[in-house]
């Protein structure tokens, strides 16, 4: 409980930094971009869903068992909580990602499948489709 205060502190910049609009403050935090752009967020983002589902899982039936051995074993408690969370975070976002593979994307490519057969075909108007290739400026 000691680092409750910086924990709320963190979280509170974090949904601060969340809430100031992207595009115009983009070229002040190109370092932010690049984070947010890198392939380590991108992947973490895919799998975030399955992650929420399923860390609760591997939270109570791998921590417990890391826990009751490292506490038999006579491990300090910071190198069993370590272990739990090494082996928990591995095994819940290893998970994770085959079920956003294997589950998740046919499902969205199903759900597009069925939408596209389902709903009737989007008229679109010739003035909006000029305008939106410049040939025609609005009036």
């Amino acid at each position: 409980y000691r680092y409750q205060g910086l924990y709320l502190v963190a979280l509170v910049a974090l949904m601060a930094v969340m809430t100031i609009p992207y595009r115009p403050i983009a070229n002040r935090l190109t370092i932010l971009e690049v984070v947010c752009r890198s392939r380590i967020v991108t992947f973490m983002s895919d799998v975030s869903y399955s992650v929420y589902l399923f860390h609760g899982l591997f939270l109570a039936i791998i921590g417990s068992q890391i826990g009751m051995s490292a506490k038999s074993s006579g491990w300090p408690l910071i190198a069993g909580t370590l272990a739990i969370w090494v082996a928990v975070i591995v095994l819940t976002y290893a998970f994770s990602y085959l079920v956003f593979r294997f589950v998740e994307l046919p499902g969205i490519t199903l759900g597009k499948a069925i939408l596209d057969r389902f709903s009737p075909p989007r008229a679109i108007s010739p003035k909006i489709n000029r305008q939106a290739l410049g040939r025609d400026t609005p009036q």
